[in-house]
Parts: C-alpha cells; sequence; structure tokens
C-alpha cells in the first residue's frame, strides 16, 4: 500500500485524475477523493497527461469526456478531448 501522498497520487489512474481537473476542485472535495487534499499534486499529474487550462475549459464547455487514448494510426497513447477524437496530433499533421 502507498505510504506518502506522492505515491498515493501515482497510484490514481489516469483517468481519475483528469476527471477530477475536469470536474473541479470542489468536486473533489465533495467526493472525498484521498489525494484531493493536496491539489497542487492533482494538477501536477494533469500536466504530466498534458492536461492544460485552454483543454479543461474546452472540455467544460463542450461536454465531451477527456480519457487518454490509443491512436488508431500510430499505438501511441495521447490525451483525446473526446470519444470522437482517435488520432494523436502528430500522426494528424
Amino acid at each position: 500500500m502507498a505510504t506518502s501522498k506522492d505515491e498515493l497520487l501515482e497510484s490514481v489512474e489516469s483517468q481519475q485524475v483528469i476527471d477530477l481537473l475536469i470536474e473541479g476542485q470542489s468536486v473533489a472535495f465533495r467526493k472525498k477523493a484521498p489525494w484531493a487534499s493536496n491539489w497542487e499534486m492533482v494538477l501536477r499529474r494533469g500536466r504530466e497527461l498534458g492536461v492544460t487550462d485552454r483543454f479543461i475549459k474546452e472540455c467544460r464547455l463542450s461536454g465531451s469526456r477527456p480519457a487518454v487514448r490509443c491512436c488508431i494510426k500510430c499505438d501511441a497513447d495521447f490525451l483525446s478531448s473526446g470519444y470522437h477524437n482517435r488520432v494523436c496530433q502528430r500522426c494528424r499533421h
């Protein structure tokens, strides 16, 4: 079992971090997620996944469900803005 907050956050699934960032800090505290007590760690993990403030805003406005998905062209994992987004940025250009 994880002992430090950093280890606890590392054990959290990427999708959970993305969901927390899209829903916002107040929702995370209401859910009483153990890693939500240090929001800076959640933000850092989100940045490592490629989540930006603009991405969060666009997802909130559109109501899309972002996730880390596998590119159908190169099989690389990438941050997708919704179910419709299956090709990574590198393969798109």
